[in-house]
C-alpha cells in the first residue's frame, strides 16, 4: 500500500508535536497533584502512604488500582477516576482508559478510523482521536473545580 505523501507528513509532524509535550516522570508535570503516565500528567490525590519508589505505593488493592498509583515527593498518589477500566470501551464518551482508570478526554486535531492513527493513550471517537484532559490544560481552560471533570 502507497501512502499519500501529505498524509505521512502530517503523521510524523502529529508525532513530533505529541512528544514534545510528553512528560517521562512525575515530576514533569506542572500541577503537583498530577501523575506522568503514558506520556500524560493526569490528575492525582493523595493516599494513605509515604513513599520513595511507585512501588512503596502499592497495596493489597486489585492490580488495576495499583496501576495508577505512583510516588511524588514521597506522598502516594492514585489517578483520579470515578470508574477503572480495561480498555476504552469501558469508560464513558467523554473518557480514555489510561492505567485501568478512567480519564477526562479532549478532542485533538487528528482524524482517525476505528482506532488506526490515534497515538498511544488516544481513544478514536467519531473519526476524531481523542487524548486524556491534562492538569494543565483544565487550569488554562476552565476556572471551575478540578473535582467537576469526574
Amino acid at each position: 500500500m502507497k501512502m499519500n505523501p501529505c498524509m505521512l507528513i502530517s503523521i510524523l509532524a502529529l508525532l513530533v508535536l505529541r512528544a514534545a509535550s510528553e512528560c517521562v516522570t512525575h515530576k514533569d508535570c506542572r500541577s503537583a497533584q498530577s501523575l506522568c503516565f503514558d506520556g500524560y500528567c493526569l490528575l492525582a490525590t493523595a493516599v494513605p502512604g509515604k513513599c520513595t519508589t511507585s512501588a512503596d505505593c502499592r497495596t493489597q488493592l486489585s492490580v488495576m488500582q495499583n496501576a495508577g498509583r505512583g510516588c511524588r515527593n514521597n506522598i502516594c498518589y492514585e489517578i483520579i477516576t470515578n470508574k477503572l477500566c480495561t480498555g476504552h470501551v469501558s469508560c464513558d464518551d467523554a473518557q480514555v482508559c489510561i492505567r485501568n482508570h478512567c480519564v477526562p478526554s479532549v478532542a485533538t486535531s487528528a482524524k482517525c478510523h476505528v482506532g488506526a492513527l490515534c497515538a498511544a493513550g488516544q481513544r478514536c471517537l467519531g473519526g476524531i482521536c481523542y487524548e486524556p484532559l491534562e492538569p494543565s490544560r483544565v487550569l488554562e481552560t476552565d476556572n471551575s473545580p478540578v473535582q467537576s471533570f469526574y
